[in-house]
């Protein structure tokens, strides 16, 4: 009896640590999950497309040799030989020294021209400011909790599942702990998956060109790792874009192709998607759901940084239900006939980049949304082995691939291109290929960008100015493009000095500018800008300095395009009208002028970006495109009936082709760019940049 009654208390304090070892620190182990169905509106805000008229009919003109019929040229500075290029051309754009093209406006002489990289340049520089106030003050710390939250949901799963779902559940714990590493969090990480997160932490910190990844074991480029403009911290924004970074990287793919291995891993892929997924809808920190921390990171993520993925924790988690119930039994994941409807299901949904007949094999669940790779799917279709023989493509494939006939034009005449076997049937391939769908048209600002900037690839129709109805200007429209192109894709904002508002100015007849009749650009950017306004609005994520930029730009916008409408139909413009075009100097330096600190402010790029296109990796080879300091536009414009000078600011675009290991930085181009030694620009813009 008496070695019964030890047996007994001896049991009776062991049932405490019986948790404790099972559940691993007293975890519980999770074994279902409920699944939490809608309640969340899966975009950032919803998108009101802004009405447009872009019919011409402004009467024809003809610009007198000396122009001795032009107006405005007293006290204007004209580059020597300029007079008979605007006479035959009507524009003409030469190189200039200011550092932002808002200097341009502001330091320059003469009625103005307003152009679309201008107001372009606002846009983006405003969006970029926004996410920077957006992670700095709220989206850092919020994925700290995420990555905390997760990681205690994970673990709980891997002690309540067996099998395929216990491993799944593993190499989650090692994806989420990586994430974890990098934000400095403390994670408890089992064994047989630390040295793995180690090894994934040390190639994302040295971030060095192509690797093969230790956790998932396909080669991965971790040189997108390297951190750049206010990033560039060693504090908590450089951790937080590493994270980010590692969190939206397309590791799990539900059809990786046909083979056996290979649908294999599509399975344990989805396993591991769908654990992500029940482990956000489980988990929470404190009384904060995981699943409405990570959708207030996605969404203003997505929209202003990224491209929403079809294949996100949205989908994933409606077709969960569809398939497997509210009520979710881990255990099911075992079971490889579900997992396999399961992805039958998910790739029905699966708009790969908005194309609709793309290869089921490229579509991949993200955590967050990825950044787009629009061009390098081109780019890929028109290098080898696609095309025999081409190791390098050229940054006019892209708007070649958009339709534009003068882009293929310059590439067949001058580089001689469309002589490679299979270039050109590959260029009509991908001119077939619809746009995006209308559902992700709007779902971002790099889509909506992009769609302003295929604008200016449409030639312009009879009834039009004179200077934009000849091939010089489609030459410009190009150049434009891959400006407008470069300027999108960059991660080393540009931010000014704060300014105080525009007070209202005053223009006098010699003072009449023109505003860039593309009304359709303007359009789309002041729908976007609404969109991304009232987004933060709803979502309680408004800063006053960006809500009244914001407000302000929106406003301009819709200026500008009732203005561009009022020129293409022949209208008189009101003196209100040409106020705004005169004082669009001191609007666009206010947009561009935030309150960053000193500190903040050495991070940010000087002048110029430097941004790598495409890796030829047969060669070792880069193509680059850069950008430098603004050029100058003169457009010979019809104001009140008056042939006018106006003069504008626009983006500078270089393209150069290096070895990987000479390859220009973002330090480098700035000094070449600052002491007057960047490199020719395209041989093409020739006609029309002096």
């Amino acid at each position: 009896m008496r070695g019964r009654a030890y047996l007994i208390i001896l049991l009776s304090l062991m049932l405490p640590f019986a948790g404790f070892l099972a559940g691993c620190g007293g975890r519980q182990a999770i074994k279902e999950v409920t699944l939490q169905a809608g309640g969340m509106q899966e975009a950032f805000s919803l998108y009101y497309p802004v009405a447009f008229e872009a019919s011409g009919r402004v009467p024809a003109y003809s610009i007198s040799p000396g122009l001795s019929n032009v107006s405005g040229l007293t006290g204007t500075y004209l580059p020597a030989d300029a007079s008979s290029s605007l006479a035959q051309r009507g524009f003409i754009v030469i190189p200039g020294n200011e550092d932002r093209i808002a200097d341009v406006y502001r330091n320059t002489s003469g009625a103005k021209f307003i152009t679309v990289d201008a107001v372009l340049d606002a846009c983006l520089t405003l969006n970029d400011y926004t996410m920077f106030s957006l992670e700095n003050e709220i989206l850092a710390e919020d994925l700290k909790d995420l990555v905390t939250s997760l990681l205690e949901a994970l673990q709980g799963i891997y002690q309540g599942t067996q099998g395929t779902v216990r491993e799944a559940a593993l190499k989650d714990l090692g994806f989420v702990g990586v994430a974890a590493r990098l934000l400095d969090l403390e994670a408890e990480i089992p064994d047989g998956i630390s040295d793995a997160v180690d090894k994934e932490v040390s190639l994302i910190s040295v971030h060095k060109g192509r690797a093969i990844s230790p956790l998932f074991g396909s080669e991965k480029d971790y040189s997108i790792y390297s951190p750049e403009g206010y990033y560039l911290d060693e504090g908590d924004l450089e951790r937080h874009f590493k994270a980010m970074t590692w969190l939206s990287q397309d590791f799990f793919s539900p059809h990786p192709g046909t083979s056996q291995a290979e649908v294999d891993r599509g399975r344990n892929s989805t396993r591991q998607a769908l654990l992500l997924v029940a482990a956000l809808h489980k988990a929470k920190l404190g009384e904060r759901e995981a699943l409405k921390i990570w959708d207030g990171i996605y969404q203003p993520a997505a929209f202003l940084k990224g491209v929403p993925n079809e294949l996100n924790v949205y989908s994933y988690g409606t077709t969960a239900i569809e398939e497997f119930g509210v009520n979710l039994e881990l255990s099911r994941f075992s079971d490889d006939s579900l997992i396999d409807s399961f992805i039958e299901s998910v790739l029905e949904l699966a708009t790969i980049s908005g194309l609709e007949d793309a290869d089921s094999s490229a579509a991949s669940f993200t955590l967050f949304a990825p950044k787009a790779q629009t061009d390098f799917r081109i780019f890929k279709q028109l290098v080898e082995p696609a095309v025999p023989e081409r190791t390098m493509p050229r940054g006019l494939d892209i708007p070649a691939a958009y339709g534009s006939d003068r882009a293929l034009d310059i590439l067949d005449k001058l580089y001689k291109d469309t002589q490679y076997e299979s270039y050109l049937n590959n260029i009509k391939s991908l001119r077939r290929e619809p746009e995006l769908n209308p559902l992700q048209t709007h779902s971002s600002v790099y889509s909506s960008v992009t769609k302003v900037l295929r604008v200016l690839l449409k030639p312009a129709p009879d009834g039009y100015p004179s200077f934009m109805r000849n091939a010089s200007w489609q030459d410009k429209d190009v150049y434009s493009f891959l400006a407008g192109s470069t300027e999108l894709k960059k991660s080393a904002p540009d931010f000014g000095l704060q300014t105080n508002p525009p007070a209202p100015g005053s223009a006098s007849s010699a003072e009449k500018g023109y505003v860039e009749p593309r009304p359709e650009a303007f359009a789309v950017l002041a729908a976007t800008v609404d969109t991304l306004r009232r987004g933060l609005s709803e979502r309680g994520m408004a800063v006053e300095e960006v809500t009244d930029r914001l407000e302000l730009l929106n406003t301009r916008l819709l200026s500008f395009k009732g203005i561009a409408e009022k020129e293409l139909g022949n209208q008189p413009i009101s003196a209100e009208e040409y106020q705004l075009i005169s004082g669009f100097g001191d609007s666009l330096k206010y947009l561009t002028g935030f309150p960053v600190s000193s500190a903040e402010s050495s991070l940010l790029r000087e002048t110029g970006l430097i941004d790598d296109l495409y890796h030829d990796t047969i060669n070792g080879e880069v193509l680059q495109a850069g950008l430098g300091k603004p050029n100058v536009y003169y457009v010979i414009v019809p104001v009140d009936g008056k042939l006018t000078l106006t003069i504008g600011g626009g983006f500078s675009y270089f393209e150069s082709v290096k070895a990987e290991d000479q390859k220009l930085t973002d330090e480098s181009w700035n000094e070449s760019i600052n002491s007057g030694q960047a490199p020719a620009q395209p041989a093409w813009c020739i006609s029309f940049l002096k």
